[in-house]
């Protein structure tokens, strides 16, 4: 099985985060999760107070069963609010939100 990252993308100054540092992010359902992120990638995160890597989990609940496969593109923007950072899952030539919430509330 090929292992799923997350890729940074260090263009936003408004959403740049130092290098290997675990970040608490509030997810779309209001979950809070932690992401351990390297220098260009993140390939651990979990919910907070659980220690096993649930990224493929996440990421597969998010944008369904092909995420990672070739000709796939989604973005996970972090973005820092008052409440802290936050993060929204997209697809690059549309937005996934919709369909992304849809996949959480039916729990899969």
């Amino acid at each position: 099985m090929t292992e799923l990252r997350m890729f940074l993308d260090h263009s936003n100054p408004n959403g740049r985060m130092g290098h290997h540092a675990p970040v608490q992010a509030l997810l779309p359902d209001g979950q809070v999760w932690s992401f351990s992120l390297q220098a260009h990638f993140c390939n651990v995160a979990h919910p907070v107070g659980e220690h096993r890597n649930r990224l493929p989990e996440l990421l597969r609940t998010w944008f369904g069963p092909d995420v990672g496969k070739p000709g796939t593109q989604y973005r996970v923007p972090f973005e820092r609010g008052k409440e802290g950072w936050r993060v929204t899952p997209l697809q690059l030539g549309g937005d996934v939100r919709a369909s992304a919430q849809e996949r959480i509330r039916e729990g899969s």
